[in-house]
């Protein structure tokens, strides 16, 4: 679900800017060049972004109501 939150934007917002751009280009170069671009953008900026985003989700807190009124009485 995350990975999918992710790649959706990257893959939509690089073929509307570079797939113009290397419609002339060979196939192979063509993959080459998204899947280093895609790779790249996912690794370092979406995933540790959503990832944060959605940590509350992701990490939820272990501690129950019940421990947290008991700890602080």
């Amino acid at each position: 679900m995350v990975s999918a939150i992710s790649i959706f934007p990257i893959s939509l917002l690089g073929n509307a800017v570079l797939g113009p751009l290397l419609s002339s280009t060979p196939l192979v170069a063509r993959t080459l060049a998204f899947t280093v671009l895609f790779s790249t953008a996912m690794t370092f900026l979406a995933l540790p972004l959503v990832s944060w985003l959605l940590r509350g989700w992701l990490y939820p807190s272990t501690e129950s109501a019940f421990d947290d009124e008991r700890t602080h009485h």
